[in-house]
């Protein structure tokens, strides 16, 4: 652990574990959990898979003709004030029986599946925008206030970009179905969204423009959107997640080079736009996506350690990294800064 020469960034190279590991070569992206704690991840190969801590994993849903990139869960039980489970866990007093829908992003397709469950079909399909059709959603996040699914519409890695600066971000009505944009044709390669239900503001990662973009909604179905923040080096941002106080960490994408020496970087930002910290993943540049598991506001046990859970294009499985103590280090430089 070090910080980097003349700032209080703090600098760490990560220690990374392996979750689990398919024995057969596929894409995994964006590591998710469902309102009951278990944990999914997204196969291009065309499975949902379930995964836990202890190494197992099963498929929950196969679905060969799609390329699934991204998926998520909504608990109508808990009503207004549900938390997307990208966000926050539920607590230990869970109710046996709820009623949860997932919505799954299909970049082969160009649609976004809606089912009641694992078991029974998809019973909605969303496709196009006033008969345009969609270039290929690439992810999904909740806002549970607006009760709308808010997704990046971005075609495969580069299908657009800074010479085919056509990307989207739509607002879907989960009642209603309305699909109406955000941003309509206008971003370069917009490669995950994330949506702070806890503190109300979104973050986009426009990859191509290497930058961070920030959505505020005021009044409630209107959407206020800013430059949050702008990277030098490397590709460009691919994901996002948040931790319980609100830091954003994105990875942010390079190539691997032919002598494989190329380091990985998830940079955190504060919410108020300072980058605090940079994580060193050896030789994994390609992440594909993040997820670092919420904690209930009202949860005691503040031994439990933070993950951060990360897929990687050139690794068929789920790594993780343990990041209380850098948490801890990023919080004491941060204060540091205060008293000048």
């Amino acid at each position: 652990m070090n910080s980097i020469p003349g700032s209080n960034i703090i600098r760490q190279k990560a220690i990374v574990e392996t979750v689990f590991e398919l024995p057969l070569k596929t894409i995994l992206t964006s590591p998710r959990q469902d309102t009951s704690e278990n944990f999914y991840v997204c196969s291009h190969s065309g499975e949902i898979i379930k995964f836990n801590d202890k190494g197992e994993y099963s498929v929950s849903l196969s679905i060969s003709d799609q390329q699934p990139s991204n998926i998520i869960f909504i608990n109508h039980d808990l009503g207004s004030n549900n938390i997307e489970s990208d966000n926050k866990s539920n607590s230990n007093e869970k109710e046996e029986e709820t009623i949860e829908e997932l919505y799954i992003s299909d970049i082969a397709n160009s649609a976004i599946y809606e089912y009641k469950s694992f078991s029974e079909g998809k019973v909605r399909t969303i496709k196009d925008y006033q008969g345009n059709p969609l270039k290929g959603p690439k992810s999904l996040t909740v806002n549970y206030e607006d009760n709308s699914i808010l997704f990046c519409d971005a075609g495969y890695f580069e299908s657009t970009s800074l010479n085919n600066p056509l990307g989207s971000v739509y607002r879907l009505d989960i009642e209603t179905k309305e699909l109406n944009p955000i941003l309509y044709n206008c971003l370069a390669f917009p490669s995950d969204i994330y949506f702070d239900n806890l503190l109300q503001v979104g973050y986009i990662a426009e990859t191509f423009n290497n930058r961070i973009l920030r959505m505020v909604e005021n009044p409630q179905g209107e959407y206020h959107i800013s430059v949050f923040y702008v990277f030098n080096g490397r590709v460009g941002p691919t994901s996002i997640t948040c931790d319980d106080d609100g830091n954003i960490y994105v990875s942010r994408f390079d190539y691997q080079s032919k002598d494989g020496d190329v380091d990985g970087v998830i940079s955190v930002i504060t919410k108020d736009g300072l980058l605090a910290g940079e994580l060193i993943v050896p030789k994994l540049p390609e992440i594909t996506g993040m997820y670092i598991p919420r904690k209930d506001d009202e949860e005691e046990n503040v031994k439990n350690d933070t993950v951060l859970y990360f897929t990687e294009r050139s690794f068929s499985g789920v790594k993780r990294i343990k990041i209380n103590q850098f948490i801890q280090d990023m919080d004491k430089a941060l204060d540091s800064m205060k008293m000048f």
